[in-house]
């Protein structure tokens, strides 16, 4: 989740490689997931690292929208306003990554007190 988070500082002009980094890691997240659930017996609840992997994928979701509407706009934008556009995918790339870094320290520390009681 560290590569997902990390992925908005992959210049806006990259649009392929961004938009590799989210669905892979959201395949990865998802193997994750069934192999930690092959180990464990069936419980009727989510356990604290069900709701850390449900975060993480909207946030890979999330990505992928959001560097899917970057690619958009940089390949659209005429070759005179290509900066501009570089400089309002970055913004809103870095105010995505805030909020996902946060998203995920919420769920955390939520979901652990919670098991504390």
């Amino acid at each position: 989740m560290s590569v997902v988070l990390l992925s908005p500082a992959v210049a806006g002009s990259m649009g392929d490689v961004r938009l590799a980094i989210p669905s892979t890691a959201l395949l990865t997240l998802i193997f994750l997931q069934q192999a930690y659930h092959n180990e464990i017996p069936s419980l009727p609840y989510l356990t604290f690292l069900d709701q850390l992997f449900a975060c993480s994928y909207l946030i890979a979701m999330g990505l992928f929208a959001l560097f899917t509407w970057g690619t958009n706009i940089y390949s659209k934008a005429l070759d005179d306003k290509k900066e501009e556009a570089m400089e309002r995918i970055d913004r809103v790339d870095l105010i995505f990554q805030y909020l996902s870094v946060l998203a995920i320290i919420s769920v955390a520390t939520i979901t652990w007190v919670a098991t504390l009681n």
